[in-house]
């Protein structure tokens, strides 16, 4: 039945039971199946989301999920009308983090070039005041193709994870996280870069484009295929929190540990203290997490959420002990 939900089986998480559920989509609900490639949070007990659709699908880029006291989740689409960029709507979107001091505003941030296309990084205002949501793209920035990606086997820049410190004025410092896993990257490596939202340009130090690399702690079947960076999270105490990922294929089995990678300032020169020993701070087997967010407050207890990216099976938001 067109736009009932059907629920499929129960699962338990961190000591949490939820139900994981699919939507028919209608015209003011996607289905959570779509999964989650990135996610920050609005307020105490919303959050918005990305999905990685490419330039040719149809599918939502942007949702908001609402959180309710012992009832399940509500995602609703969001409205882009206008990307503002000769390349159209988004392509691959996997990451977004929200502006500090800017209340509304976001950066969607793309995986990175495919074919000398795309890699693009863009603002936006959102407007929650009525149904369906809409959101307003206020610039975009063109992202380096540090290593080029394209059709077939060639592998190149996968950027899955990215956060906001604020700085003076205009600017803003963007974290922006590799995942590894490749040839190219066979490990997770953390940029930085200076957006000025005033004139959609970015300021790029050599330190910045070098980065920092970024090798995740726990078991994995395959060690040099593990993802190091599936997502990011700074927290109120400017703690970086990332989730690494194991995807074998389509089918699975996932895997994900969150894990603490250090601390993070506001010096453009070296922004991100790394700690000296990364260790595994939460463990969900089988699924395979691309966005980690913090808690709601609709949730006693929970310090983190997360959401799912899991292929065929689709993706589930949840709360995190």
């Amino acid at each position: 039945m067109k736009g009932v939900c059907r629920i499929f089986f129960i699962v338990i998480l961190t000591l949490n039971m939820v139900w994981l559920f699919s939507c028919s989509k209608t015209p003011n609900q996607p289905a959570a199946i779509n999964g989650f490639s990135g996610m920050a949070n609005i307020d105490s007990t919303r959050f918005l989301a990305v999905h990685d659709e490419k330039n040719y699908q149809n599918g939502p880029r942007v949702s908001v999920i609402i959180t309710k006291k012992d009832s399940n989740i509500t995602v609703l689409p969001v409205e882009i009308k206008d990307w503002r960029h000769a390349e159209g709507r988004s392509s691959d979107l996997e990451a977004v983090c929200s502006i500090p001091g800017r209340t509304g505003e976001f950066l969607l941030v793309e995986s990175g070039h495919w074919d000398g296309k795309f890699g693009r990084m863009f603002h936006i205002k959102l407007n929650l005041s009525k149904q369906p949501y809409q959101a307003t793209v206020l610039g975009v920035f063109e992202l380096p193709e540090f290593d080029a990606k394209g059709p077939g086997d060639v592998e190149g820049d996968e950027i899955e994870g990215a956060e906001c410190v604020a700085l003076n004025g205009d600017s803003v410092l963007v974290l922006l996280g590799e995942r590894g896993g490749s040839s190219v990257y066979p490990t997770g490596l953390l940029r930085w870069v200076v957006a000025d939202l005033g004139s959609d340009s970015l300021l790029w130090t050599e330190a910045g484009k070098k980065g920092k690399t970024v090798e995740a702690p726990g078991v994995w079947q395959n060690p040099s295929k593990n993802r190091d960076i599936a997502a990011l999270h700074l927290d109120t105490n400017n703690i970086l929190w990332a989730s690494a990922t194991e995807d074998p294929g389509d089918s699975g089995p996932f895997n994900t540990v969150l894990y603490r990678i250090g601390t993070v300032t506001a010096d453009i020169t070296n922004p991100i203290q790394l700690d000296s020993q990364f260790t595994v701070a939460r463990s969900i087997s089988g699924f395979k997490t691309e966005a980690l967010a913090g808690p709601t407050t609709k949730v006693k207890g929970s310090t983190f959420s997360i959401g799912t990216e899991d292929e065929i099976y689709g993706g589930v938001w949840r709360p995190i002990q």
